[in-house]
């Protein structure tokens, strides 16, 4: 059994974060569970294939994605991520930066770790 610890869940996110800065898509589809949601900022739930696609469309890029913070929580076979963090991306030309407070949910499946849901919520100035 995987027992999870701070660093094995900082080193998982971290890859994750390493994969969105440069548009590995292959890496995210491989760390982020078939039936994973994503929550973003508004509120939208998005599964995902959608946020992996986004990803991968040449329209988008994750510019920067600077980790101001992190607090992780681990149990015997899941763990959560708390980060704020500061982002900036182009979608379709347009430059989009924000601060946000992201929470990231880690969990086994038949001894593979994989995100489970992220939610990201807008984080006051």
């Amino acid at each position: 059994m995987n027992i999870a610890n701070s660093a094995t869940i900082d080193d998982l996110q971290e890859r994750v974060n390493k994969a969105l800065l440069s548009g590995d898509w292959h890496t995210l589809s491989d760390l982020v569970a078939p039936d994973a949601l994503i929550t973003g900022p508004r509120g939208y739930i998005i599964d995902r294939d959608k946020w992996i696609e986004v990803h991968r469309e040449e329209a988008y890029e994750q510019v920067r994605l600077d980790v101001v913070e992190s607090a992780v929580h681990a149990y015997d076979a899941a763990g959560v991520r708390f980060d704020l963090v500061e982002s900036e991306c182009l979608y379709h030309g347009e430059t989009i930066k924000g601060r946000f407070r992201v929470s990231q949910a880690w969990a086994t499946a038949a001894g593979r770790w994989q995100l489970a849901s992220v939610q990201y919520t807008t984080a006051a100035d």
